[in-house]
């Protein structure tokens, strides 16, 4: 809301000014910037209450602004470009954008950013534009593929010479199902 949508003063005699105070703006959750006559200026002409000399007709509109942020999550990498990305809505703009840092893990493939840290999959991807509405928190998503060989060391066969599990993001371990092992006349103890 504003204090009111009109203001009117009058020039008398030889004046070539007459004075009038600009009036408040209140918007929720938004920061009061004061009173432009471009209705998408980032900045103040004038402040609320401020009073001014005007010597014509004109039409001043309020400039708010509201501040999104992006709260970045490190989520089992060893380090990212910023903890917090910020961006700026201006007057009756919907959204903004941040560019999305990069993700720093040795030995792990770098997904991307997601809005779940138990994620095994990015929404974005590392350095691409995001478009806020209103603040978010996303999580690095990072995974490193583990292989197990398996030899047969004198067995007759065994299930499988390979078997493969993927770490993801804070997790240090993965898990995976042994394989068979057969070896006619021989009790078979396990794997080392």
């Amino acid at each position: 809301s504003i204090g009111a949508t009109e203001k009117k003063c009058t020039i008398y005699n030889a004046n070539t000014t007459c004075n009038i105070t600009m009036p408040s703006i209140t918007r929720s959750s938004y920061s009061i910037i004061g009173w432009s006559t471009n209705k998408n200026a980032t900045t103040k002409t004038y402040g609320a209450y401020d009073t001014i000399a005007v010597s014509s007709n004109n039409t001043y509109y309020a400039i708010t602004k509201k501040e999104l942020t992006v709260t970045l999550n490190k989520n089992g990498a060893t380090s990212i470009g910023s903890t917090k990305e910020t961006c700026n809505i201006y007057n009756q703009t919907q959204s903004c954008s941040v560019s999305l840092p990069a993700i720093t893990r040795s030995g792990y493939n770098i997904n991307g950013w997601s809005t779940n840290k138990d994620d095994t999959l990015a929404n974005y991807k590392v350095y691409s534009k995001l478009e806020l509405t209103s603040s978010v928190t996303l999580y690095a998503i990072t995974n490193k593929e583990v292989t197990l060989t398996f030899r047969e060391n004198g067995a007759s066969s065994i299930g499988a010479t390979e078997k493969k599990c993927t770490i993801y993001n804070t997790n240090t371990t993965c898990n995976i199902t042994m394989p068979s092992i057969t070896r006619s006349g021989y009790s078979i103890i396990g794997w080392s």
